[in-house]
């Protein structure tokens, strides 16, 4: 995931060791900086709002997501479901995609956010989980990249597992959609 970041995080490839001979070799010959959002699920508790440099208080993944990669318009298209504290859904996500432009989201200890959550707050993040990767699918220029744990000892207890296994089923769900999303656009 570092890497990742790095590579959309740069405006001149050449400053990164080794990728502009890549870049070259698979014909990329511009390259424009990404929006980037991180989501870290041990960075804050589920309780507290996130943290937005010279942003506004948000307190979902979605609310924290939609502003850091489309800005206050990103934030108004989920801002019923950021109040609610419900998932937005993929269509919504799939207009703030859009009006991001090219853009990464990364994602990281996503058990141990869902571990904390209420039942209905956790339902409501598994699901996001999965429209969110489906959103992506269907966005040419976005691209979503999170990490699960290994086990389930890593996991942390029996929501965790819940977590690891439901998080994964969303998305492997994510996944086949981006393959399919690949089939239509080929066609």
């Amino acid at each position: 995931m570092l890497a990742a970041y790095h590579l959309a995080n740069s405006e001149n490839l050449s400053l990164l060791e080794g990728v502009q001979p890549l870049a070259e070799a698979v014909g990329v010959s511009t390259w424009h900086r990404a929006k980037i959002a991180v989501f870290v699920g041990s960075s804050e508790g589920p309780d507290v709002s996130l943290r937005l440099e010279k942003g506004p208080k948000v307190y979902t993944p979605w609310g924290y997501i939609a502003w850091r990669i489309a800005g206050d318009a990103g934030l108004k298209l989920v801002a019923e479901a950021e109040a609610a504290r419900t998932n937005p859904g993929s269509n919504l996500l799939v207009e703030v995609l859009k009006i991001a432009g090219p853009s990464i989201i990364l994602l990281d200890e996503l058990v141990m956010f869902a571990r904390q959550l209420s039942e209905e707050r956790f339902e409501a993040f598994l699901s996001f989980i999965q429209s969110l990767t489906e959103a992506a699918a269907l966005v040419p220029h976005a691209l979503v990249i999170g990490s699960l744990p290994e086990s389930d000892a890593e996991a942390g207890g029996v929501r965790g597992k819940e977590a690891l296994l439901r998080l994964g089923e969303g998305v492997r769900a994510g996944a086949i959609a981006v393959a399919a999303g690949y089939r239509r656009r080929d066609i």
